[in-house]
């Protein structure tokens, strides 16, 4: 990370200062910055080097002082120093195991200091705090002490609960693993979509009534071949569908509100209206975002408005369709559905989901359930170092993007 360009936090403040102007003109300022580094640990004694506002970016050193700043990083090492920043893994332990595998800990664990909850009386020392499933959503109180905190990384999906609103006033940065836990998703869905087309659920029933092909299939089978399939929201999952959809002969139909036509067109979809991709698509799926602006954003006209067979999926959020609606339009037998989540969850022992034949209900699994959950370890692992670095995070969220996220 140094020698590619990468910042080093927790250096006296004339380390960075030598960094200032012209890099060919600061070869004795750092030098001299350097030596006053380890006179720096020698009169405090510092076993490691705090991360905080100072730091030293070296992307415009020379090569010639690249390798004296390693030489330097690299005695300080080893005469025990760890360069880095502290890092709270504000987690269970048993999320801990199931979302990071060894090797991304160790990753982790070689550059910056790793504390767990036992930690929690070092807050005010923390420069990065990694959340996740079974974090309490945090709160003013927590984030005052957390005064140096400079990164929230959420290894799971939607942050939205997690945060006061006074959290984007404090300079603190945030991302998330949600593009990492929404391949599995959009991996589903993809199944989902060619079980659907080829039924599978219906034929399968065909062969346990002791029945076969020839006594005329229950339901049509068809390919992933010249067919429009509807993707209702750009979200990261969204998205990935659509990447997965590249491979195949397919037109993608595309509802956003918030994506351009050109975007659109980037993403390899056409832009539609809610309704022409309802009437139009062999296969809906929704990806849409849990919003009160979003719900019951399906109704009894969406659903009525469906082909003859086709394929309504929904990995998003139950509130976000009529469920009644749906479940009218599925007792006509015209439509078929995969329904992964509902609104409550689990649904009432009764509902129409669990026993319409055209209706395959799941128990909230087509995200991360097992080894999956690992990627999004791997992922905010990833972050921690792009962020040191000065890079873009690949999951960063903004304000603006957080308004409008589920």
């Amino acid at each position: 990370a140094v020698v590619g360009g990468g910042a080093v936090h927790g250096l006296p403040g004339d380390v960075r200062a030598a960094g200032a102007g012209t890099p060919g003109e600061n070869f004795g300022q750092v030098l001299a910055a350097l030596f006053n580094c380890v006179e720096y640990a020698e009169q405090t004694g510092a076993s490691k080097f705090q991360g905080g506002e100072q730091c030293v970016t070296i992307h415009e050193f020379s090569f010639r002082e690249r390798i004296v700043y390693c030489t330097a990083i690299f005695t300080l090492a080893g005469s025990g120093y760890k360069i880095g920043m502290n890092v709270l893994l504000h987690l269970t332990p048993e999320m801990i195991d199931r979302v990071f595998a060894p090797s991304d800990l160790s990753r982790l664990g070689a550059a910056h200091t790793l504390l767990d909850r036992s930690g929690m009386d070092r807050l005010e020392k923390v420069d990065v705090l990694i959340t996740g499933w079974h974090t309490a959503p945090l709160d003013d109180v927590f984030f005052d002490r957390a005064k140096k905190l400079k990164l929230m990384a959420h290894a799971a999906g939607s942050t939205k609960l997690m945060v006061p609103a006074s959290f984007w006033s404090r300079g603190i940065r945030l991302c998330s693993a949600n593009e990492a836990l929404g391949i599995g998703v959009a991996e589903t869905t993809l199944a989902m979509m060619i079980a659907g087309l080829k039924g599978f659920f219906p034929c399968a029933q065909l062969t346990r009534e002791n029945r076969w092909a020839s006594e005329n299939l229950p339901w049509p089978v068809r390919e992933m071949y010249k067919i429009e399939i509807g993707v209702i929201g750009a979200s990261k999952i969204g998205r990935h569908v659509m990447r997965l959809l590249k491979e195949f002969e397919v037109k993608v139909l595309l509802y956003d509100p918030y994506v351009s036509r050109a975007e659109a067109k980037e993403l390899g979809a056409e832009l539609v209206s809610l309704e022409d991709l309802m009437q139009r698509s062999e296969v809906v799926s929704l990806h849409a975002p849990a919003l009160e602006s979003t719900r019951h954003m399906l109704g009894q006209e969406h659903f009525a408005a469906m082909k003859d067979r086709a394929i309504f999926i929904n990995t998003a959020r139950g509130m976000i369709i009529d469920e009644e609606a749906l479940c009218e339009e599925l007792k006509r037998g015209r439509i078929f559905a995969f329904i992964d989540v509902t609104d409550p969850e689990p649904p009432r022992a009764d509902h129409p989901f669990r026993t319409l034949p055209n209706c395959v209900l799941l128990p909230h699994m087509a995200g991360a359930i097992s080894n999956g959950c690992q990627r999004m370890g791997r992922s905010i692992v990833d972050q921690v170092f792009e962020f040191v670095e000065g890079r873009t995070m690949h999951g960063e969220i903004t304000k603006e993007q957080f308004a409008i996220m589920a």
